[in-house]
C-alpha cells in the first residue's frame, strides 16, 4: 500500500518491474520509471510513467505527486496524507528513548550516548540540517547509501567503485550502523508506538540494510615496539608523579603523559578494564592487600557492567595498583575529579595520546584492553583462562579478542 513517498522503493534488477520503481533497461537505461495501481470503479489501473529522473529520491518525489494526480483524477474520496506530516522528528524520538532507557534496554547512560552521537553525525552529514528537526521518515535505505557515500567521499574514495573499497571504513560504518539501530530496536519500537508516534514504512528498509564488507573479525596485536614505548612513557609518568625519577630517552620527553592517562592506560593494558569500568572504578573495589579488583554490577553506586554480565575478579600485581594510588592521590575513584572530568580523561584524552602509537584504529584504550587477554592467552595457551581474564565468553574471546587467522603464524600461534 502507498502512504508516503517513502513507499515507492527500487526493483534492484534493470528491467524487472515487481516493485513500483523500476529502470526499463531499454536506451534510456538510466531512466526511473514508476508503476502503480489505483481502484476505479471497482477495478485495479495500472499506471506506468517515467519519471525523468536517474536518482531514487527525485524519482521517488515524481512518483508520489504522480499517484496523487491519479487519486485525485480517478474520483478517490479522499488523498492519503504523507507521513511526513505525522511521523515524529528525531528530536522527539531521542528524548522518549532517554527517557525511557532503562525501559526499552541495558544499555547505560554512556553508551545512550554513544547511540545518539552516531544518529547525530549521521543525518548531520546527510541532511545539512539540525538533526533534532528532521523527520523520521527521512531515516531508510536511501539515507543509508548518501549517508554511506559522503563518508567515502570525505577519504577522497567513491562508494560502489570496487577499487575503492575500504573494509576499514566498512567496519567503522558497520559499527555506526548498530549504535543507530539501537534507537530502533524492537522494545524501542513498540514504547514509541505506545507514546501515539507514527513509525513510517521507510524505517523497516533502513533496519534491514545489509551490513558492507569488512575486515575479519579479531585483532592484531600492537606490535612489540609500540607496546614496550606506551609502557615505559607510562611507568616514567607515573613514577615522576610519585616523586620517583625515571628516565626515557630524550626524544621521547615531550610524550610523556599526564598521570591520570598513564593510570588509565595501565588498567586497560594490565587489569583489562574498559573505559567505562576505568571511569567508575573506585578504590574499595580493589582487595586489601591490592592483589585483585572485584568488577561488578552494584546497584548503589548506579554502576552496571555490560549486560550485567561483565563480571569477576581480576588479578593484579600489587605494587602496580599502589603505584596508581600514590601517583594520583586516588581517594575515593581511581582516577582523579567529578565525573564529567574523568568521563572526559577515558573518552577522549586518552584517545588523543595513544593516537601516534595506534594510527588507524578504533577505539584505542580497547586496544589495550584486548593486549592484556592476549598476553594471558599467549602466556597460558588457555583460551578459557583468556576468557575469564577478560570475563568474556569463550566465544567472544575467541572473535574479538584473538589475533585474526592470518596473522596468527607471525606470532607463533596454531589452533586458531
Amino acid at each position: 500500500m502507498i502512504r508516503h513517498p517513502s513507499d515507492f522503493s527500487l526493483t534492484p534488477r534493470s528491467g524487472a518491474t515487481k516493485g513500483n520503481l523500476f529502470r526499463s533497461g531499454g536506451k534510456r537505461k538510466d531512466v526511473i520509471y514508476c508503476r502503480f495501481f489505483v481502484t476505479r470503479n471497482g477495478r485495479k489501473k495500472e499506471f506506468r510513467r517515467s519519471t525523468g529522473e536517474t536518482t531514487v529520491v527525485e524519482a521517488r518525489a515524481k512518483a508520489w505527486a504522480f499517484w496523487q494526480e491519479a487519486r485525485g483524477l480517478t474520483g478517490g474520496s479522499e488523498r492519503v496524507p504523507l507521513q511526513r506530516a505525522t511521523s515524529p522528528k528525531l528530536g522527539k524520538i531521542v528524548d522518549l528513548y532517554v527517557e525511557r532507557r532503562t525501559d526499552i534496554s541495558e544499555a547505560s547512560e554512556h553508551t545512550v550516548t554513544d547511540y545518539i552521537g552516531s544518529l547525530r553525525r549521521a543525518v548531520q552529514l546527510v541532511e545539512k540540517e539540525d538533526w533534532r528537526d528532521v523527520n523520521l521518515s527521512r531515516i531508510s535505505d536511501d539515507f543509508m547509501l548518501r549517508w554511506w557515500k559522503g563518508r567515502y567521499a570525505a577519504r577522497g574514495l567513491v562508494y560502489g567503485d570496487p577499487e575503492d573499497v575500504d573494509e576499514s571504513l566498512n567496519a567503522s560504518l558497520n559499527s555506526e550502523t548498530q549504535n543507530m539501530r539501537a534507537i530502533f530496536g524492537r522494545h524501542a519500537l513498540q514504547v514509541y508506538k505506545d507514546e501515539g508516534m507514527v513509525i513510517p514504512d521507510s524505517l523497516q528498509r533502513f533496519l534491514t540494510m545489509r551490513k558492507l564488507p569488512a575486515e575479519e573479525d579479531g585483532f592484531e596485536p600492537i606490535p612489540s615496539e609500540d607496546d614496550l614505548k606506551i609502557q615505559v612513557l607510562c611507568q616514567a609518568s607515573i613514577h615522576r608523579a610519585r616523586g620517583i625519577e625515571y628516565r626515557v630517552p630524550v626524544d621521547w620527553a615531550e610524550e610523556v603523559p599526564p598521570a591520570e592517562i598513564a593510570v588509565a592506560c595501565e588498567m586497560a593494558r594490565f587489569a583489562a578494564l574498559t573505559r567505562k569500568e576505568i571511569y567508575a572504578a573506585r578504590v574499595d573495589w580493589f582487595a586489601e592487600d591490592l592483589r585483585s579488583i572485584d568488577v561488578r554490577s552494584r546497584v548503589d553506586e548506579k554502576f552496571r557492567t555490560k549486560r550485567g554480565k561483565k563480571n569477576g575478579i581480576v588479578p593484579l600485581n600489587p605494587n602496580r595498583v599502589r603505584w596508581w594510588f600514590e601517583a594520583l592521590g586516588s581517594q575515593e575513584f581511581v582516577l582523579p575529579g567529578e565525573e564529567h572530568p574523568r568521563w572526559i580523561t577515558c573518552r577522549t584524552k586518552v584517545g588523543l595520546w595513544l593516537a601516534p602509537f595506534l594510527s588507524g584504529r578504533r577505539m584505542r584504550l580497547h586496544e589495550l584492553r584486548k593486549m592484556a587477554g592476549w598476553d594471558v592467552w599467549k602466556a597460558s595457551g588457555s583460551l578459557s583462562a583468556a576468557a575469564a581474564f577478560l570475563r568474556d565468553r569463550e566465544e567472544t574471546a575467541r572473535k574479538y579478542y584473538l589475533p585474526k587467522k592470518h596473522n596468527a603464524a607471525q606470532f607463533g600461534v596454531e589452533g586458531l
